[in-house]
């Protein structure tokens, strides 16, 4: 069984969470609706609440140099 993992562009995180932020809809209602886990958004939103400067920098693991 092969895991095919969804990669999602750092611009649609950050539209996911101000579509949740703006209009006030559930996180639930809004991960069903863009086909994503309500775990996935939930954990965006958390992090996008970090003191980190930039939020979802990369784009997924990181080379031995950028660690």
């Amino acid at each position: 069984m092969s895991s095919s993992r969804k990669r999602c562009s750092h611009e649609f995180k950050l539209e996911t969470i101000r579509r949740v932020r703006e209009t006030g809809q559930s996180q639930a209602r809004v991960a069903k609706e863009l086909g994503i886990s309500a775990n996935t958004l939930s954990r965006w939103m958390r992090e996008s609440r970090s003191d980190k400067a930039e939020v979802f920098p990369g784009t997924g693991r990181q080379t031995s140099q950028a660690a």
